[in-house]
């Protein structure tokens, strides 16, 4: 499991600058620089301050962002701090799918105002679609960063020279690359989704209840979704 070591390199950095610091003014003092010895003070004084705020600053950061903040952002986050090199490119394609579902849902935000203006109730409703969309990629976006996190790469490298890689380690490079796989089709159904509502423009006859119904039945038709649910696959460790 990947951890922040950040704290830690604060601590020494920070604490071996500050018992530096006490000893000389220790020395300055016992010499009878006295002045010296108040400077040392604070600059000690200073360090202590520097050493909290980095504290504090690296406790705001490793927040889960969902809570006060765009559960997007979190999931960007936490894709940003996964090392693991074996799965180097599926972290890579994970965060562009990420970056396409924030440009492709402004995209779609920007088109239902142009499509309804202010007509807050047509555009909430139209989003249904794309909300639904973003739960079930994101929640497949946590199942990988979950698996990443868990698995044993040492473990795997030893088990790569070998010859043994044991079926559990190869389950979950399948279980990503077919999260990803499903990510990358929820995309594809957004796509369809803005062109579909784009489409309203040239028809502007075409009643919302049946628009709706349109967009409704390509988003079932996917089989991403069940009864207006996210469908998760059930995994296997």
């Amino acid at each position: 499991m990947n951890r922040d070591k950040r704290p830690i390199i604060i601590h020494v950095a920070c604490g071996l600058l500050a018992a530096a610091f006490v000893v000389f003014s220790l020395f300055a003092f016992r010499t009878g620089a006295t002045a010296l010895g108040v400077v040392i003070l604070v600059f000690l004084a200073a360090v202590c301050a520097a050493w909290v705020w980095a504290l504090h600053s690296v406790r705001q950061e490793t927040a889960d962002p969902a809570v006060n903040g765009d559960e997007a952002e979190a999931v960007s986050l936490l894709f940003s701090r996964l090392k693991p090199k074996c799965f180097r490119t599926q972290i890579r394609e994970c965060q562009k799918q990420l970056a396409r579902l924030q440009e492709k849902t402004a995209a779609m935000d920007h088109v239902l105002h142009d499509v309804f203006g202010d007509s807050a109730i047509s555009i909430d409703k139209f989003m249904t679609g794309l909300r639904r969309a973003r739960m079930l990629f994101l929640a497949n976006q946590k199942q990988i960063a979950d698996r990443i996190l868990l698995f044993d790469e040492e473990g795997y490298r030893k088990a790569l020279k070998q010859g043994t890689v044991p079926p559990a380690m190869q389950d979950a490079f399948a279980f990503i690359d077919a999260k990803i796989a499903e990510n990358e089709a929820i995309l594809t159904r957004i796509d369809e989704l803005n062109t579909r509502i784009q489409a309203l423009k040239a028809t502007p006859q075409l009643a919302d209840g049946s628009a709706m119904r349109q967009l409704d039945e390509l988003i079932e038709q996917s089989g991403l979704y069940r009864q207006g649910q996210p469908v998760h696959k059930k995994e296997t460790d």
